[in-house]
């Protein structure tokens, strides 16, 4: 599968991240925190506590598995962290429901998913989600907190990417992919441009993706 450079300066990523990991700290010294799909690169105070699981053997992967049958007892960790996973999912609503049974009572999730986004398969590409449909999604968690994560000029940035690539690549996917490469870096400098985008009132209408942080109560 190709995958495009990203265009997204994901401002709030780090800083609820580190959120998410000083609020599971916080509830266990040394906590057992499961990644589904991702590795554990953007959690470096928790790596030795991680487990990363995803559908297929990877250098960061500890276990091969499917987020809606997750092979762990209930309540076996203290929190979970899901980016980019739910939209590559055919039934979300199963996964969001195998998070909750591994957490322990009072454990963290913290979840990102996209909105307005090109079609990406990883690999399949089933699921977009507005803000309001991500809280719905999520509503067996108390919601601690629910945003904007990626802004509205990564989602713009994205779909141009592909509207150019699509139109100079004359129906080959060679040409294409190689468009991709080209308008990818071409445009990256001005995802700086969200810095400020992310902040606009009602960026929310046009945003590239949501965050969303719970807890099992």
């Amino acid at each position: 599968m190709f995958r495009q450079p990203t265009l997204c300066l994901n401002t709030a990523e780090h800083r609820n991240l580190r959120r998410f990991a000083d609020l599971t700290v916080a509830l266990c010294p040394s906590p057992r925190v499961l990644i589904v799909g991702r590795g554990s690169d953007e959690l470096p105070e928790l790596s030795g506590q991680l487990l990363n699981l995803d559908l297929s053997p990877g250098p960061e992967v500890h276990l091969c598995g499917d987020v809606v049958r997750l092979p762990f007892q209930s309540g076996t960790f203290d929190g979970v962290v899901a980016k980019a996973v739910l939209e590559h999912v055919v039934n979300p609503w199963g996964a969001v429901q195998e998070l909750h049974r591994i957490l322990r009572p009072g454990g963290y999730c913290y979840v990102e998913v996209p909105f307005l986004q090109p079609f990406h398969p990883a690999p399949g590409d089933h699921q977009r989600f507005t803000q309001s449909g991500l809280a719905h999604l999520m509503s067996g968690f108390h919601q601690m907190d629910l945003g904007l994560c990626v802004g509205p000029t990564a989602a713009l940035l994205w779909t141009l990417q592909v509207y150019l690539s699509l139109l100079l690549s004359f129906n080959q996917t060679r040409l294409f992919n190689g468009w991709l490469l080209v308008f990818g870096y071409v445009l990256s400098p001005l995802k700086y441009l969200d810095r400020l985008a992310v902040r606009w009132r009602h960026a929310d209408r046009i945003a590239s993706g949501f965050y969303y942080l719970g807890q099992k109560l």
